[in-house]
């Protein structure tokens, strides 16, 4: 077994909670690790500690030791900051047991034991959000808070979960709905409620009116950290803020260019707003855009059978995001042991084919939905098989939707308007978390930049404040795709080769 593996067999024992992603076999409990006590951070770092030791002892280390040691050098680097102390992102352990339980999550519902199991689980959110208070409490005792912007959006959604009922599952067996409805209202909701009230009586007003990490001691260096992990070991706020100024007026000088085609007059921002906003390209209907989906099947095999060795795409589904959602924005889960791969899309909300389109290449064919099919088939230990390095994944989702060559001035569109997306969060961010932008000079240059709704433009920024460096790793993985794409063509091999090479070799962007 690599030493991977052993450590992840370890790491499951100490909360194994986290099977519900990697769906290793004996792996069962009865009991929800409580994670935010010093016990289990004494455990984890140990634990940490003993296969770094391991590591630093092994002599002949094969590709799967360097990701681990990556993987390792990143756990110690990040844990000098006071995490425990926020432990409450817009992704946290209540918005995920809230899905959970619905039937939205990883967990699966397989017969009346494992709504039984679940129901066990539930009973731990006593002492977990004792815990998280706790925690929250010694955070304004040391002035160490997460955002009031966070905070805010947090008790908006609690409270809609709570009072809107989203919890309850649909397809309960009618043999132990009422007994599950309650263990859920009883353990889990009781528990969002208790949490809720604190945060609108005590932390709110405690909490900061700054969103980047560079108020918190540590946080320019955590930052750092995360942006490194999640793009290249070169890759400084710096260096990503740069990049991002000079990428934008390629790219606003391309977007000139399209808007030329469409003979519109007038300037950059109402010609994107303009397209945007021209219903005669909107959708009426869920059943038209599953229609299209499905037709935008055949471009996409053209794709692979031009640029892929293996042509055979397997089957993917197409859903509804849940209303237990915290963010509504379209994304791909890969495939799991009881779940096809799944596109999950907002069908309230106002799409066009061609947006669609360049969307389905990034989600779906050749993007992620291929990426993850072609991973899954290699034979690798279970912690590089169910690892996703966002510099890698969201790089070639990113160069994916690139490989499609159009003369559909619409598809141009919208292309350029994805890369100019993902080119303003390397600005923004950075200028977040390391230039001290407030909310009101990152949401203005947004949309002085960008013809998108302003509820985009907020979804965006809490997005940069709550999952600091991900978001920049779509630029930077695109970048280095590109680099190696031009220096691997320039000896010679052909691009079915490339594409093979870079998608069995799914690893940090550093190690590629």
């Amino acid at each position: 077994m690599e030493l991977c593996d052993q450590y992840l067999h370890e790491l499951l024992r100490l909360n194994p909670s986290l099977n519900d992603t990697y769906n290793i076999k004996d792996i069962s409990f009865d009991k929800l690790p409580n994670t935010y006590t010093k016990r289990y951070d004494n455990s984890d770092s140990k634990l940490i500690d003993k296969y770094t030791g391991l590591m630093e002892k092994k002599k002949n280390k094969n590709i799967y030791d360097k990701i681990f040691q990556f993987e390792l050098d990143y756990m110690n680097e990040s844990s000098s900051f006071p995490c425990d102390l926020l432990p409450l992102e817009l992704y946290n352990i209540f918005s995920e047991y809230i899905q959970n339980v619905s039937g939205f999550g990883n967990y699966y519902f397989k017969d009346i034991q494992s709504y039984r199991n679940m129901m066990k689980r539930l009973q731990s959110f006593d002492s977990i959000t004792q815990s998280i208070i706790d925690c929250l409490k010694e955070g304004i005792k040391k002035k160490i808070t997460h955002p009031k912007l966070i905070i805010q959006a947090l008790i908006k959604y609690f409270n809609d979960v709570i009072y809107q009922k989203l919890y309850i599952k649909n397809d309960i067996p009618s043999s132990i709905k009422n007994e599950y409805i309650k263990s859920v209202e009883t353990d889990l909701i009781k528990n969002v409620n208790k949490l809720t009230i604190f945060l609108e009586e005590t932390y709110l007003k405690k909490s900061r009116n700054t969103i980047g990490l560079y108020t918190i001691i540590g946080g320019t260096t955590y930052y750092r950290s995360e942006l490194k992990y999640n793009t290249m070991e070169s890759m400084t706020p710096g260096k990503v803020h740069k990049i991002g100024l000079k990428m934008l007026k390629k790219y606003s000088n391309q977007m000139n260019d399209i808007q030329k085609l469409f003979k519109f007059k007038g300037s950059t921002f109402d010609f994107q707003k303009n397209i945007n906003n021209n219903e005669k390209i909107w959708y009426q209907s869920k059943k038209d855009i599953l229609q299209d989906l499905h037709k935008f099947n055949g471009e996409y095999q053209k794709i692979i059978n031009k640029n892929f060795k293996d042509n055979k795409v397997k089957p993917y589904d197409i859903k509804d995001i849940s209303n237990v959602e915290i963010s509504k924005g379209a994304h791909y889960i890969p495939e799991t042991k009881h779940k096809k791969g799944t596109f999950y899309l907002d069908f309230s909300k106002d799409l066009n084919k061609y947006e669609l389109f360049v969307l389905g290449l990034h989600e779906l064919v050749p993007g992620h939905h291929y990426e993850s099919m072609i991973q899954m088939k290699q034979d690798l230990p279970d912690y590089i098989k169910h690892s996703i390095y966002s510099g890698f994944s969201e790089g070639w989702g990113l160069y994916c939707e690139s490989l499609y060559k159009s003369n559909n001035k619409y598809i141009k569109f919208y292309q350029c308007m994805y890369m100019i997306h993902r080119i303003l969060r390397c600005i923004v961010e950075t200028g977040i978390h390391i230039y001290k932008w407030d909310y009101d000079k990152s949401f203005n240059y947004m949309k002085k930049n960008i013809g998108v709704s302003d509820e985009m433009i907020h979804d965006e920024i809490m997005r940069y404040v709550s999952i600091p460096g991900q978001s920049v790793s779509y630029v930077i993985g695109y970048l280095e795709i590109m680099k190696l794409k031009k220096k691997y063509m320039k000896e010679g091999k052909n691009i079915k080769e490339f594409h093979e090479y870079i998608l069995n070799t799914h690893r940090p962007l550093d190690l590629l």
